[in-house]
């Protein structure tokens, strides 16, 4: 709620106080737990709607996180994916589609370097990328763009579902009806009408098993 809202601000706002002193003797550790800080502190503010303050702490921790990247990719790739995800949502909140693209663009890049070394761990995310990416290419027209990722992330995600069906499938479901509805855009009248039924057929099996 508010209250609880405003006294976490509080506690992150410390803090960060006390970590922008620590992080002045340059250590990695004291910068990325500063950096971690400034992200949590965007993401209340981007919860409260102040979004100008969402940008600027999300933009000072990706600095930081990019800085510490030069010395240590691996420690740090998957704090820049998560603020990098978290800056394309405001962009697109704020009606900046491109620059919302270009951050998913950069996350889903990383995500799919840890996916190769991790696959459990972060398919995922990685599917969870492309589909937030293919939807922003709806939203721009670049209907054909939409399709490739709307594409690799069913591909995940019919992976997934085969190891875990109750927890899956309805992304699988969800993901068809969004490929449905660019295929509708892009005339492939037949593909759109195949993924709907699709996406139905999962669903009443779904309501079967969880009535």
């Amino acid at each position: 709620d508010t209250q609880r809202s405003k006294e976490a601000e509080k506690a992150y706002q410390e803090a960060l106080g006390i970590q922008r002193k620590l992080a002045e003797d340059g250590s990695a550790v004291h910068l990325s737990q500063l950096a971690q800080t400034l992200y949590f502190l965007g993401t209340i503010y981007r919860a409260a709607q102040r979004l100008d303050e969402a940008e600027k702490a999300y933009g000072e921790a990706l600095g930081i996180q990019r800085k510490l990247a030069q010395d240590n990719p691996v420690f740090n790739r998957l704090l820049m994916a998560e603020t990098l995800n978290s800056l394309g949502k405001l962009y697109s909140v704020t009606k900046r589609p491109d620059e919302a693209i270009k951050s998913q663009s950069e996350a889903l890049e990383i995500r799919r370097k840890l996916a190769a070394e991790n696959p459990e761990a972060n398919l995922p995310v990685m599917a969870a990328t492309l589909s937030s990416l293919g939807i922003l290419y709806v939203s721009s027209n670049r209907l054909v763009e939409a399709e490739k990722a709307l594409q690799e992330a069913l591909g995940i995600r019919r992976k997934l579902a085969a190891d875990n069906p109750t927890a899956k499938l309805p992304e699988v479901a969800a993901n068809l009806i969004f490929l449905g509805n660019v295929y509708g855009a892009l005339h492939r009248l037949n593909m759109a009408e195949n993924a709907f039924q699709e996406a139905i057929s999962i669903y009443r099996k779904l309501a079967v098993d969880n009535p």
